[in-house]
Protein backbone atom coordinates (compact mmCIF):
# COMPACT_ATOMS: atom_id res chain seq x y z
CA UNK A 1 0.00 0.00 0.00
CA UNK A 2 1.26 3.41 -0.55
CA UNK A 3 2.02 5.81 1.83
CA UNK A 4 2.16 9.85 1.80
CA UNK A 5 3.40 11.54 3.89
CA UNK A 6 1.76 15.01 2.76
CA UNK A 7 -1.81 15.70 3.87
CA UNK A 8 -4.60 14.49 2.68
CA UNK A 9 -5.96 17.57 1.80
CA UNK A 10 -2.25 18.63 0.13
CA UNK A 11 -2.38 16.06 -1.95
CA UNK A 12 -5.89 16.26 -3.08
CA UNK A 13 -5.33 19.92 -3.94
CA UNK A 14 -2.14 18.32 -6.53
CA UNK A 15 -3.98 16.23 -8.28
CA UNK A 16 -6.88 18.56 -9.18
CA UNK A 17 -4.44 21.21 -10.41
CA UNK A 18 -2.29 18.48 -12.82
CA UNK A 19 -5.49 17.84 -13.98
CA UNK A 20 -7.18 21.37 -14.80
CA UNK A 21 -3.61 22.46 -16.03
CA UNK A 22 -3.62 19.76 -19.10
CA UNK A 23 -4.85 20.88 -21.96
CA UNK A 24 -5.04 18.83 -25.07
CA UNK A 25 -4.07 20.43 -28.01
CA UNK A 26 -6.08 19.20 -31.07
CA UNK A 27 -9.38 18.72 -29.07
CA UNK A 28 -9.98 22.00 -28.41
CA UNK A 29 -7.95 23.79 -30.79
CA UNK A 30 -10.83 26.17 -32.55
CA UNK A 31 -10.03 28.96 -35.35
CA UNK A 32 -12.25 32.01 -34.95
CA UNK A 33 -13.11 35.66 -36.07
CA UNK A 34 -15.31 38.28 -37.63
CA UNK A 35 -16.29 38.60 -41.26
CA UNK A 36 -17.13 42.73 -42.48
CA UNK A 37 -17.48 44.20 -45.40
CA UNK A 38 -14.73 46.56 -46.97
CA UNK A 39 -17.35 49.44 -47.79
CA UNK A 40 -19.98 49.91 -45.29
CA UNK A 41 -17.96 48.14 -42.14
CA UNK A 42 -21.02 45.71 -41.02
CA UNK A 43 -20.18 42.43 -40.65
CA UNK A 44 -21.18 39.51 -43.18
CA UNK A 45 -23.47 36.62 -42.39
CA UNK A 46 -23.51 33.27 -44.54
CA UNK A 47 -19.45 33.66 -45.48
CA UNK A 48 -18.17 30.13 -46.35
CA UNK A 49 -15.36 29.74 -44.75
CA UNK A 50 -12.57 26.75 -45.87
CA UNK A 51 -9.54 25.68 -43.86
CA UNK A 52 -7.45 24.49 -47.69
CA UNK A 53 -5.62 21.97 -46.33
CA UNK A 54 -8.41 19.37 -44.70
CA UNK A 55 -11.05 20.68 -46.86
CA UNK A 56 -13.04 21.28 -43.81
CA UNK A 57 -15.90 24.12 -43.80
CA UNK A 58 -17.40 26.31 -42.00
CA UNK A 59 -19.94 29.31 -42.09
CA UNK A 60 -20.42 32.90 -40.38
CA UNK A 61 -23.67 33.01 -38.66
CA UNK A 62 -25.79 36.09 -38.87
CA UNK A 63 -23.50 38.39 -36.95
CA UNK A 64 -20.33 37.60 -38.88
CA UNK A 65 -18.59 35.57 -36.63
CA UNK A 66 -16.98 32.36 -37.48
CA UNK A 67 -15.60 29.46 -35.58
CA UNK A 68 -13.76 26.28 -37.62
CA UNK A 69 -12.30 23.40 -35.79
CA UNK A 70 -8.92 21.70 -37.10
CA UNK A 71 -9.11 17.88 -36.84
CA UNK A 72 -5.42 17.63 -36.72
CA UNK A 73 -2.43 19.35 -35.16
CA UNK A 74 -1.50 22.74 -37.61
CA UNK A 75 1.49 25.31 -37.53
CA UNK A 76 0.57 27.22 -41.01
CA UNK A 77 -2.61 26.98 -43.13
CA UNK A 78 -4.96 29.08 -45.17
CA UNK A 79 -8.48 29.72 -44.43
CA UNK A 80 -10.52 31.14 -47.76
CA UNK A 81 -13.50 33.08 -47.40
CA UNK A 82 -16.03 33.05 -50.27
CA UNK A 83 -19.72 34.77 -50.71
CA UNK A 84 -21.80 36.21 -53.34
CA UNK A 85 -20.60 39.92 -54.75
CA UNK A 86 -17.68 39.67 -52.95
CA UNK A 87 -14.30 38.43 -54.18
CA UNK A 88 -12.68 35.76 -52.21
CA UNK A 89 -10.69 35.97 -49.86
CA UNK A 90 -7.46 33.67 -48.45
CA UNK A 91 -5.68 34.56 -45.17
CA UNK A 92 -2.79 32.57 -44.16
CA UNK A 93 -2.97 31.98 -40.04
CA UNK A 94 -1.35 29.13 -37.78
CA UNK A 95 -3.12 27.35 -34.32
CA UNK A 96 -2.65 30.95 -32.09
CA UNK A 97 -5.21 32.29 -35.16
CA UNK A 98 -7.76 33.75 -32.97
CA UNK A 99 -10.39 36.71 -32.96
CA UNK A 100 -9.53 37.23 -36.78
CA UNK A 101 -11.11 40.41 -38.46
CA UNK A 102 -11.20 39.25 -42.27
CA UNK A 103 -12.29 41.98 -44.84
CA UNK A 104 -14.13 41.47 -47.71
CA UNK A 105 -13.95 43.29 -50.73
CA UNK A 106 -17.40 43.62 -52.79
CA UNK A 107 -17.12 42.41 -56.71
CA UNK A 108 -19.68 45.15 -58.21
CA UNK A 109 -19.58 42.62 -61.47
CA UNK A 110 -20.34 39.32 -59.83
CA UNK A 111 -22.94 41.36 -58.20
CA UNK A 112 -24.57 42.92 -60.61
CA UNK A 113 -24.92 39.12 -62.24
CA UNK A 114 -26.75 38.06 -59.12
CA UNK A 115 -29.24 40.19 -59.34
CA UNK A 116 -29.90 40.50 -62.91
CA UNK A 117 -29.98 36.87 -63.18
CA UNK A 118 -33.07 34.66 -63.01
CA UNK A 119 -31.99 31.61 -64.38
CA UNK A 120 -31.46 28.54 -62.18
CA UNK A 121 -31.08 24.31 -63.06
CA UNK A 122 -33.26 21.81 -61.32
CA UNK A 123 -30.90 18.72 -60.33
CA UNK A 124 -32.35 15.23 -59.76
CA UNK A 125 -36.06 14.15 -60.68
CA UNK A 126 -38.89 12.79 -58.56
CA UNK A 127 -41.96 10.24 -59.53
CA UNK A 128 -44.06 8.32 -57.37
CA UNK A 129 -43.52 4.88 -59.52
CA UNK A 130 -41.50 2.49 -57.93
CA UNK A 131 -40.41 4.99 -54.99
CA UNK A 132 -41.22 3.40 -51.29
CA UNK A 133 -39.97 4.44 -47.65
CA UNK A 134 -36.28 3.91 -46.86
CA UNK A 135 -35.23 2.47 -43.67
CA UNK A 136 -32.19 1.52 -42.18
CA UNK A 137 -30.32 4.79 -41.42
CA UNK A 138 -29.73 7.96 -39.90
CA UNK A 139 -28.20 10.09 -43.10
CA UNK A 140 -29.28 9.74 -46.85
CA UNK A 141 -27.78 11.60 -49.17
CA UNK A 142 -28.13 12.34 -52.96
CA UNK A 143 -24.47 12.72 -55.03
CA UNK A 144 -25.28 15.70 -57.77
CA UNK A 145 -23.36 16.91 -61.05
CA UNK A 146 -23.77 20.69 -62.07
CA UNK A 147 -21.72 22.72 -64.46
CA UNK A 148 -19.65 25.34 -63.80
CA UNK A 149 -21.95 28.18 -64.36
CA UNK A 150 -24.48 27.53 -61.37
CA UNK A 151 -22.33 27.86 -58.69
CA UNK A 152 -24.73 28.41 -55.52
CA UNK A 153 -27.73 26.36 -54.05
CA UNK A 154 -31.56 28.01 -54.05
CA UNK A 155 -33.26 25.40 -52.72
CA UNK A 156 -33.55 21.63 -51.86
CA UNK A 157 -36.79 19.55 -52.06
CA UNK A 158 -37.20 16.15 -50.41
CA UNK A 159 -40.26 13.73 -50.28
CA UNK A 160 -41.32 11.66 -47.52
CA UNK A 161 -43.57 9.26 -45.52
CA UNK A 162 -46.39 11.27 -43.32
CA UNK A 163 -47.17 9.44 -40.61
CA UNK A 164 -47.52 9.18 -36.94
CA UNK A 165 -43.75 9.34 -36.87
CA UNK A 166 -43.61 12.33 -38.89
CA UNK A 167 -46.42 14.61 -37.89
CA UNK A 168 -47.45 18.21 -38.32
CA UNK A 169 -44.84 20.31 -36.57
CA UNK A 170 -43.18 17.14 -33.93
CA UNK A 171 -40.19 16.15 -36.14
CA UNK A 172 -36.80 18.25 -36.92
CA UNK A 173 -34.93 17.20 -40.00
CA UNK A 174 -31.04 18.20 -40.28
CA UNK A 175 -30.04 19.34 -44.28
CA UNK A 176 -26.58 19.18 -44.48
CA UNK A 177 -24.66 19.78 -47.97
CA UNK A 178 -20.91 17.88 -48.14
CA UNK A 179 -18.28 18.15 -50.92
CA UNK A 180 -17.18 15.70 -52.88
CA UNK A 181 -14.22 15.63 -54.34
CA UNK A 182 -14.93 13.22 -57.43
CA UNK A 183 -18.14 10.62 -58.48
CA UNK A 184 -17.05 7.79 -56.75
CA UNK A 185 -16.35 8.86 -52.91
CA UNK A 186 -18.44 9.26 -49.85
CA UNK A 187 -18.96 12.93 -48.51
CA UNK A 188 -15.63 14.67 -48.14
CA UNK A 189 -16.52 17.96 -45.74
CA UNK A 190 -19.61 19.63 -44.28
CA UNK A 191 -20.30 22.82 -46.69
CA UNK A 192 -23.51 23.96 -44.80
CA UNK A 193 -26.01 22.40 -41.87
CA UNK A 194 -29.18 23.54 -41.04
CA UNK A 195 -31.98 22.37 -38.78
CA UNK A 196 -35.75 22.18 -40.94
CA UNK A 197 -38.64 22.28 -38.40
CA UNK A 198 -41.35 20.17 -40.39
CA UNK A 199 -44.21 22.22 -39.76
CA UNK A 200 -46.36 20.90 -42.41
CA UNK A 201 -48.21 17.58 -43.18
CA UNK A 202 -47.50 17.05 -46.81
CA UNK A 203 -45.07 14.81 -48.64
CA UNK A 204 -43.03 16.98 -50.41
CA UNK A 205 -40.83 19.73 -48.16
CA UNK A 206 -39.00 22.59 -49.81
CA UNK A 207 -36.17 24.31 -48.01
CA UNK A 208 -35.39 27.82 -49.46
CA UNK A 209 -31.36 28.03 -49.00
CA UNK A 210 -30.49 31.02 -51.21
CA UNK A 211 -30.19 33.71 -48.65
CA UNK A 212 -27.87 31.60 -46.77
CA UNK A 213 -25.42 32.25 -49.71
CA UNK A 214 -23.97 28.47 -50.06
CA UNK A 215 -21.18 28.20 -52.73
CA UNK A 216 -20.70 24.90 -53.85
CA UNK A 217 -17.07 24.94 -54.38
CA UNK A 218 -16.60 22.06 -56.73
CA UNK A 219 -18.93 20.33 -59.66
CA UNK A 220 -19.70 17.40 -57.59
CA UNK A 221 -21.63 17.81 -53.92
CA UNK A 222 -24.32 16.01 -51.66
CA UNK A 223 -27.41 16.79 -50.11
CA UNK A 224 -27.91 14.71 -47.21
CA UNK A 225 -31.09 14.19 -44.76
CA UNK A 226 -31.66 13.21 -40.88
CA UNK A 227 -34.46 13.00 -39.39
CA UNK A 228 -33.31 14.13 -35.83
CA UNK A 229 -36.26 14.10 -33.93
CA UNK A 230 -39.83 12.72 -33.80
CA UNK A 231 -43.08 12.49 -31.65
CA UNK A 232 -41.92 9.47 -30.25
CA UNK A 233 -38.11 9.34 -31.14
CA UNK A 234 -38.11 5.85 -31.36
CA UNK A 235 -35.80 5.67 -34.45
CA UNK A 236 -33.87 8.18 -36.92
CA UNK A 237 -34.83 6.87 -40.04
CA UNK A 238 -35.72 9.80 -42.25
CA UNK A 239 -38.34 8.14 -43.93
CA UNK A 240 -37.22 9.43 -47.20
CA UNK A 241 -39.20 8.09 -50.44
CA UNK A 242 -36.62 5.76 -52.27
CA UNK A 243 -36.31 3.85 -55.22
CA UNK A 244 -33.54 0.60 -56.30
CA UNK A 245 -31.13 1.61 -58.75
CA UNK A 246 -28.16 -0.25 -60.16
CA UNK A 247 -26.48 3.37 -58.82
CA UNK A 248 -25.18 3.25 -54.99
CA UNK A 249 -25.79 6.28 -52.77
CA UNK A 250 -24.32 6.97 -49.15
CA UNK A 251 -25.66 6.63 -46.26
CA UNK A 252 -24.26 6.96 -42.74
CA UNK A 253 -25.71 4.56 -39.52
CA UNK A 254 -26.25 6.29 -36.28
CA UNK A 255 -24.00 3.64 -34.87
CA UNK A 256 -20.98 5.09 -36.22
CA UNK A 257 -19.05 7.58 -38.43
CA UNK A 258 -18.55 5.17 -41.20
CA UNK A 259 -20.43 5.84 -44.66
CA UNK A 260 -21.81 2.69 -46.29
CA UNK A 261 -23.33 2.15 -50.31
CA UNK A 262 -26.62 1.73 -50.87
CA UNK A 263 -28.13 0.79 -53.96
CA UNK A 264 -31.14 3.11 -54.47
CA UNK A 265 -31.70 6.64 -55.10
CA UNK A 266 -33.34 8.74 -52.31
CA UNK A 267 -36.43 11.33 -53.48
CA UNK A 268 -34.08 14.62 -53.25
CA UNK A 269 -33.57 17.37 -55.66
CA UNK A 270 -31.68 19.79 -55.47
CA UNK A 271 -31.98 23.79 -57.88
CA UNK A 272 -28.96 25.69 -58.41
CA UNK A 273 -28.07 29.27 -59.83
Amino acid sequence: MLKLNAPLHLVVLLLLSLLFSYTPVIGQLTLSGVVTDEKTGETLPYVTVQLKSENRYSRSDEHGVFKIYPAKEIKTDTLIFTSIGFHKTSVAIDRSSNDLQIIMKQDVTQLHEVKISTRERVLGKHTKNGYKPFKGSSVITHRFMKEDDYSYLKRVVIWRKTDKLSGKGKTKFRITIYNSEDNYGPPNGVVYEQILIDDSDKEELVVDLLKYRILLPTNYFFVGVERISGPKQKNQDPGLYSIKTKKYCWVKSSVNDDWTKKYMRPAIVAVVM
